[in-house]
């Protein structure tokens, strides 16, 4: 074989062996398995494009209409709960209360879907209100019926539903009755002024108000 030709060869050679190594190492890469962390943002981001703000009708603590149009316009971090609540509620309201501090000078509206038809009217939520020193204009308690309940799912999350068991039933502050427990999301949803649902927080977790305010203001910053 003539020496040119050799050289030529062993070009040839070379280069598919080097494009058969990059090629095990894309494939190794790519079938590789996703960390926790990577698992986690991607189970984040599908469950955020699972979330819909759908339809829904209820009233104020003033009995004035709320629906989902009350929502479009402004910037709205949206949660469920209920004024007897014993269990996810108490931390929840207080880590709201405190990002409404770290979130002041914003724009931003706290809005509390009850997802408790029955005992939570516009009058005791106008007196929750007062009872936990909420600013009204800021945030908002909003009383559903039943049929609302059922359709205001957060989508991925876990659906609102009655625990029946004895040992979670809720005795009243008249100390005879009582309740069964209600089983709602505690997520806090990020919802933009368009209605689209922009991003979620733990609601229960007050290690990271610090970093949820600053995300919230980050997706309010313009631009």
């Amino acid at each position: 074989m003539p020496r040119q030709q050799g050289k030529g060869l062993v070009v040839v050679l070379v280069v598919l062996l080097a494009f058969v190594g990059l090629s095990v190492t894309v494939a190794i890469a790519i079938n590789q398995p996703e960390s926790p962390e990577e698992e986690r943002q991607r189970l984040r981001q599908e469950a955020l494009a699972a979330l819909e703000l759908v339809e829904f009708e209820a009233l104020t603590p003033n009995r004035e209409p709320f629906t989902r149009d009350s929502i479009l316009g402004e910037w709205t971090l949206l949660s469920f709960g209920f004024t007897y609540c014993e269990l996810a509620c108490p931390p929840m309201h207080a880590n709201t209360m405190r990002l409404m501090e770290k979130t002041r000078g914003t724009d931003l509206r706290f809005v509390t879907l009850s997802v408790d038809p029955v005992h939570d009217t516009p009058e005791r939520l106008a007196a929750y209100t007062d009872q936990i020193g909420a600013d009204p204009a800021r945030r908002i308690f909003v009383s559903m019926e039943s049929n609302a309940r059922a359709r205001v799912q957060p989508g991925h999350a876990k659906t609102v539903e009655e625990e029946m068991s004895e040992e979670t039933r809720i005795t009243l502050p008249d100390g005879e009755t009582q309740m069964n427990n209600i089983d709602h999301p505690t997520r806090l949803i990020l919802i933009a002024p368009d209605g689209t649902v922009t991003d979620m927080y733990p609601g229960m977790s007050s290690e990271e108000l610090d970093a949820t305010a600053r995300s919230i203001r980050s997706h309010m910053r313009p631009g």
